[in-house]
C-alpha cells in the first residue's frame, strides 16, 4: 500500500519546493495538501494532478485532525506559531491504529532568545552555539515540576522563546502517545534562494529587511551588525525533508525521532553586516538606494520605523546541523546567499513598484 502523506504549507517557499521534489521522487505515493487560497489550489491542480487538495486553513481544527489521522506522515510547513493547528495534528495522529509521524517546521529564532531579551546587544556578536547531536537535550527537554520556568542558562530553552510553545506541543505529542505519535522538528535558519514551486513564494528575513531598506532609500546597520546566523538554500533544505519522510515511511532509526528528533538545517553561517553592505552596493547600482554604503543607526531610531522587526537581522542564532548529516547523509551544497541578493532585490523592488536603473 502506498504511503499517505499530508502537507500543510505546500504552496510556501520550503513546502512548495518539497512538493516538487517529493512528487518527482515518489510519484506513486498518495499525497494530499491543505490549501486555503483558490488561486494556489488551481496552480497545484494544474502542475500536480496526482495531489489531492484539501480545501481549508489552519483554523479548521477538525479537518486537520481527520486528515492527520488518515496520513502515515504529516509535514507541517505552515505557520510555526499556530498552536491550535499543531495540537490538532497531534490529536489526529494519536487516533491512528498504527504509529504516525509528524515532521514539524520550527524556526531558528528560538535559539536567539538570549539576544531577543536584551535589545542593547542587537547587532553585536554573542557566541552562544547549539548543536542537534550532543546538545539535543537542550532543545527537546521541557519544563518540569522541579523547573517550571527554565531560564535558558540552565540548559533548557525558556518557555517564552520564539516558537517554543508550539515546539513543546509537538514534543508533548510523543510523550503522551508514544505508541502512536512519532515526531521530528526541523529548525530552519535564514532561508534563501528560489523555490521550484510554479507559483510565487518568498522567504522572510531578507525580504523583510529589503522592504524596509527600499522604502527608506538607505541601507543601515545597528552596532555594525557583526551578529551571525546560519543559512540554507531552499532547494537544499527541501532535500532534508524528503530524507526524513523516507526515513519515517521505512521506520528508520530511533535517533531521528522524539527526544532525539530535533534537526537544525544549515549549510554554513554568515555575518548580517556582510549582507547589509552587499544590499547597499547592489541597491545603489540599481538606482534604488541613495548610498553604496550603509549608515549606522541606533537601535532606538530603527525601532521607531520597524517596531522590533530589526531583531531578526540583529541577533545571533547559531545551531549546527549534525544529526541529519551523520544519520541521513544530508549534504547541503549551495553557498550562494550573497549572490542571490541580486535576484531578491529585484523581486522586492517589483513588489514595491520601484523602477530599476537600466
Amino acid at each position: 500500500m502506498a504511503p499517505k502523506i499530508f502537507i500543510t504549507g505546500a504552496t510556501g517557499l520550503i513546502g512548495g519546493d518539497y512538493l516538487v521534489g517529493i512528487t518527482q521522487k515518489h510519484p506513486d505515493w498518495e499525497i494530499s495538501t491543505l490549501i486555503r487560497d483558490p488561486t494556489k489550489a488551481k496552480i497545484v491542480e494544474e502542475h500536480f494532478p496526482s495531489v489531492r487538495i484539501v480545501h481549508g486553513s489552519l483554523a479548521n481544527s477538525g479537518l486537520l485532525e481527520r486528515e492527520s489521522k488518515a496520513a502515515d506522515v504529516v509535514l507541517n510547513f505552515a505557520n510555526c506559531d499556530h498552536l491550535p493547528a499543531a495540537e490538532a495534528i497531534v490529536r489526529g495522529i494519536s487516533q491512528r491504529d498504527e504509529i504516525g509521524t509528524l515532521i514539524h517546521t520550527s524556526g531558528a529564532k528560538i535559539i536567539a532568545w538570549e539576544m531577543e531579551s536584551q535589545p542593547s546587544t542587537w547587532g553585536k556578536f554573542m557566541p552562544r552555539r547549539y548543536n542537534d547531536m550532543e546538545g539535543v537535550e537542550e532543545l527537546t527537554r521541557g519544563p518540569s515540576e522541579a523547573n517550571p520556568n527554565p531560564t535558558g542558562f540552565d540548559n533548557i530553552l525558556p518557555n517564552w522563546a520564539a516558537h517554543r510553545d508550539v515546539d513543546l506541543a509537538v514534543l508533548d505529542g510523543f510523550r503522551k502517545h508514544r505508541s502512536k505519535v512519532r515526531t521530528a522538528i526541523v529548525c530552519p535558519p535564514t532561508v534563501y534562494g528560489p523555490s521550484r514551486f510554479p507559483g510565487f513564494t518568498t522567504s522572510i528575513q531578507i525580504p523583510r529587511l529589503l522592504n524596509v531598506v527600499l522604502q527608506l532609500g538607505q541601507a543601515f546597520t545597528i552596532n555594525g551588525n557583526e551578529n551571525k546566523w546560519n543559512k540554507v538554500h531552499t532547494q537544499d533544505i527541501s532535500v532534508l525533508y524528503i530524507l526524513l519522510t523516507e526515513a519515517a515511511v521505512s521506520n528508520q532509526p530511533v535517533e531521528l525521532w522524539n527526544e532525539k528528533g530535533y534537526h537544525f538545517a544549515e549549510g554554513g553561517e554568515f555575518i548580517w553586516g556582510d549582507v547589509i553592505r552587499r544590499i547597499a552596493e547592489l541597491g545603489y547600482q540599481k538606482g534604488l538606494l541613495s548610498s553604496p554604503e550603509p549608515v549606522e543607526l541606533p537601535n532606538a531610531t530603527v525601532h521607531q520605523f520597524w517596531r522590533g522587526g530589526q531583531m531578526n537581522m540583529s541577533s545571533t542564532s547559531l545551531g549546527e546541523s549534525q544529526r541529519a548529516k551523520q544519520l541521513l547523509g544530508w549534504n547541503p551544497t549551495r553557498d550562494e546567499l550573497l549572490e542571490d541578493l541580486d535576484r531578491t532585490i529585484d523581486v522586492e523592488a517589483e513588489i514595491l513598484g520601484l523602477s530599476l536603473k537600466k
